[in-house]
């Protein structure tokens, strides 16, 4: 019988894997005939719990894709310039966090390149990956990519830890049994509760481990995606 976690995870996870085959300029899986996923945080960084979260990646070699909110990067600037130090990917996840669904076209256009700006000048480079607040693809989103040669990442597996408030092994185990080959795996480091969100990452990152995943590649762009799996 199905935990109300795993039922969770499997109902979240299904809008990356219907939407991404439906549109193939998105990524929601890597193709990999290895037992490889990937993972990434959104909503940071956070002074809080991501410098946490970059130290327990740390300790299980992992690598990660970070798509940050550019409006909280002026304050944590170290921190990204550790999130890129260490091997990981940065990504764009909008200015402010706003739903692209319900603003106009011009709105989300403007809120990308503002964030895409602030992430090029804190890292030195442009943010080559993007993923929209709440998943909410636009065509303007989708044009902007396109224009400006960036890639709209989604998701295979959604975690669910922003409002999980379970035991961690549980949810652990719970992620892992949704992983695929190539599973792009969505996880938060912006929670209002570090340790018991910190709980949650190495619950995942053990039971990812001991299940002989490998965690060690960061999404990377150009790159080529599977379709319709």
């Amino acid at each position: 019988m199905q935990s109300n976690i795993q039922r969770r995870i499997k109902l979240l996870s299904s809008g990356g894997r219907l939407v991404g085959p439906l549109l193939p300029s998105t990524l929601s899986r890597i193709a990999t005939e290895t037992r490889t996923a990937y993972l990434t945080f959104d909503d940071g960084p956070t002074p809080d719990l991501t410098p946490l979260v970059l130290d327990l990646l740390d300790e299980f070699g992992a690598k990660a894709t970070f798509f940050l909110t550019a409006s909280r990067v002026h304050d944590t600037g170290p921190i990204v310039k550790r999130i890129v130090a260490s091997g990981h990917t940065v990504g764009n996840h909008g200015l402010r966090h706003i739903d692209y669904w319900k603003v106009s076209r011009e709105s989300c256009v403007a809120d990308l390149a503002a964030s895409d700006r602030i992430l090029t000048e804190s890292t030195g480079s442009a943010a080559a990956l993007v993923r929209p607040p709440y998943g909410h693809v636009t065509p303007g989103l989708l044009a902007w990519c396109r224009r400006t040669g960036r890639t709209c990442v989604l998701w295979d597996v959604m975690t669910a830890d922003f409002d999980y408030e379970g035991d961690a092994r549980p949810f652990g185990a719970a992620v892992v049994g949704a992983v695929r080959h190539g599973s792009i795996i969505v996880l938060h480091d912006s929670a209002p509760a570090p340790v018991t969100r910190l709980a949650l990452v190495r619950s995942v990152l053990t039971e990812l481990r001991n299940a002989g995943w490998r965690i060690d590649s960061p999404i990377r762009a150009p790159t080529h995606h599977r379709r319709g799996l």
